[in-house]
């Protein structure tokens, strides 16, 4: 590939990244300013829980699991290659998501490479 290319591959691998920081920021945020465990009936917001594993529960409004998912996406990349044990064709799933943070790494030994 040219150096063009590895250039773009870099920037969009930064910005994916990126964006799971500033996720997982979010969700600790959360953790931060709501108490930690199940709510009662009519919360509104999100909260953290540990029913088996961590995660995030979001309630009460429009779009709270569109936003659930998003502060339980950094996580995912944690737990998605243990479950890929119990469910294989997850292994689909771990390669999307841990995709753009290997071809960052890639890109700056490729670039580091072209350059010298």
């Amino acid at each position: 590939m040219k150096i063009k290319h590895w250039k773009l591959s870099k920037t969009i691998s930064a910005i994916y990244i990126l964006l799971v920081a500033i996720l997982f920021v979010i969700g600790l945020t959360v953790l931060g300013l709501v108490d930690f465990g199940p709510k009662a009936q009519g919360f509104v917001g999100c909260y953290g829980t540990d029913a088996m594993l961590f995660g995030f529960e979001c309630s009460g409004f429009n779009g709270s699991e569109i936003v659930g998912f998003a502060l339980n996406y950094p996580l995912y990349h944690l737990y998605m290659p243990m479950f890929v044990m119990l469910k294989p064709t997850l292994i689909f799933a771990v390669i999307g998501m841990w995709f753009f943070p290997v071809l960052f790494l890639i890109s700056i030994k490729k670039l580091g490479e072209i350059g010298t």
